[in-house]
């Protein structure tokens, strides 16, 4: 039997062929769970292809799948212009030929990642389904409509709310977006990749990327986003790590602070991996997912753990379990009193003239905003 199965996965509404990928248990193992793997901005399914092999030889079956117009989701049409050992500027045109309109939230959230989700239920019942979310593929999974309810556990990895405002120097992520937010609006690709992240994207993809990082919600400004995350009723972990270049604590904070806590069933893990004994190979924002090499040990020291005994441990167990050692980190159940609204407690503007975020408080609002503690 081959490690996994290709096909075309029908997205919702539109029917766009999403190229997947599905691993099975071994016949010889018991089954215990299945897993959607929901990728990262720019990532292609084949970075997470050794996790989803271990976690298949662990007793979950997974499905991963490339968001349309990303990897090797693409229509019949414009493949052999973005197939593996495409060039930088047959990608482009590719993506030209794509409508401004598609979206984030719409296409790759509602249409793709609820396909995904579906599929999943249909093809393991029986056994619990975990979402994985890694960066921005929580987002999709937490504005899930009827889909969320398939969901037995949601996994999210290295999300934040990635407001500038939110970060320990608002200045970094303004310099970004000052340099790629006018080349998107001229050239009407988004350059994911000079965010130290994937690859080239479509317009309207990126439009609605960086439109988050001005708002101080993020991906949840809207009345019906933030309707949406407070019925997620069911296990939600976010994990972070202290090296990740991308998510810090407050991120993950003003992220989770605004789901709804009277459940008890939502909460964060914050990771040191060079803090652990002995000292992990570093995670960062995108590399948990990957097999690490002995060459990543420094000099005279001797290899870290592989992450098949550290990290992906810790993805496994809650996976299986729905459970988290705290001992690998800085762990919180979140409550009632550590929820808040970003525009609630203090009001955020984005000046990219002046390339700095500035508080505006309302009338009658504190501008002092507490951060719970992770």
């Amino acid at each position: 039997m081959p490690d996994f199965v290709q096909f075309d996965l029908p997205a919702l509404v539109d029917s766009f062929p999403l190229k997947a990928q599905r691993f099975e248990v071994p016949a010889h193992q018991t089954h215990k769970a299945a897993a959607v793997i929901c990728n990262a901005n720019g990532i292609p399914t084949r970075f997470y292809r050794d996790f989803a092999l271990w976690l298949a030889r662990n007793g979950v079956s997974v499905l991963t799948f490339d968001y349309r117009y990303s990897g090797l989701s693409w229509p019949p049409e414009l493949a052999h212009l973005v197939g593996r050992g495409s060039t930088v500027e047959s990608r482009i045109e590719a993506i030209r030929q794509i409508s401004e309109d598609v979206s984030a939230t719409t296409h790759w959230g509602a249409r793709d990642t609820a396909a995904a989700i579906r599929y999943a239920s249909e093809r393991w019942k029986g056994v619990p389904l975990v979402a994985v979310g890694h960066s921005i593929g929580s987002i999709f999974l937490a504005l899930l409509g009827e889909e969320r309810h398939l969901i037995s556990r949601f996994l999210n990895v290295c999300i934040g709310n990635y407001f500038v405002g939110n970060n320990d120097d608002p200045s970094l992520f303004g310099d970004i977006l000052r340099e790629i937010v006018p080349i998107l609006e001229k050239e009407r690709i988004w350059y994911s990749n000079r965010l130290g992240v994937g690859l080239e994207l479509p317009y309207g993809i990126g439009r609605e990327i960086a439109d988050w990082f001005a708002a101080p919600r993020h991906a949840f400004h809207s009345e019906s986003a933030r309707q949406t995350i407070r019925q997620i009723d069911k296990p939600y972990l976010t994990v972070g790590f202290e090296d990740d270049y991308v998510v810090t604590k407050i991120m993950i904070s003003k992220f989770l602070s605004q789901f709804s806590h009277s459940d008890g069933l939502k909460a964060s893990l914050w990771i040191d991996p060079d803090a652990q004994r002995p000292p992990w190979a570093p995670c960062g924002h995108i590399m948990s997912f990957a097999p690490n090499e002995v060459s990543e040990a420094s000099e005279g020291e001797a290899p870290a753990p592989k992450r098949e005994e550290t990290i992906w441990a810790v993805y496994l167990n809650w996976i299986l379990n729905g459970a988290v050692d705290p001992s690998v980190g800085e762990y919180k159940v979140w409550r009632v009193e550590d929820e808040f609204d970003p525009l609630e407690k203090e009001e955020w503007e984005y000046s990219f003239e002046e390339n700095e975020p500035f508080r505006k408080p309302r009338a009658g609002k504190h501008s002092g905003v507490a951060i719970p503690k992770l």
